[in-house]
């Protein structure tokens, strides 16, 4: 697991134009463990699992394992519900917040794209706006149509 400073992280913490230079950690993360993150350390640190250019030999037996295929997940709690037809959308991660007013779902181009840029704001910005962003909710379920 490789963590990076943001960039506009370092900006807001005071550094001086010199001492802008972006942190790195690296931790070994050996086979079926978990790495977690808290709210603050996501806002402030960008996070991977690296491939492994090293040859295959140089590597340790851990790093070995499964052939040194890896894999991230992310796992957020979103409530948010598909109609049984996956045609209408309600939750806290749409617009309708109830069952009683859902929308459908949303499969505009421009909006799949607006939801993606979302994702890559919260990504690179550590002073990212959660509630100002994600707040208003979206009705896009998958990017498919890209």
């Amino acid at each position: 697991m490789t963590l990076r400073t943001k960039k506009d992280a370092l900006l807001s913490a005071g550094e001086s134009e010199e001492d802008k230079s972006r942190k790195h950690q690296k931790f070994p993360l050996p086979d079926r463990s978990m790495f977690v993150m808290g709210l603050e350390t996501n806002a402030k640190w960008l996070h991977s699992v690296r491939h492994d250019n090293r040859p295959f030999h140089t590597k340790s037996e851990e790093e070995r394992y499964m052939n040194g295929e890896r894999i991230s997940l992310t796992f957020r709690n979103i409530g948010t519900f598909l109609s049984a037809d996956g045609a209408k959308i309600w939750g806290q991660g749409a617009i309708a917040k109830s069952a009683g007013v859902a929308r459908d779902v949303v499969t505009d181009k421009g909006e799949v794209e607006k939801l993606i840029d979302w994702f890559g704001r919260e990504n690179h910005q550590s002073d990212f706006d959660w509630q100002g962003v994600y707040g208003q909710g979206s009705d896009v379920v998958n990017f498919t149509q890209l």
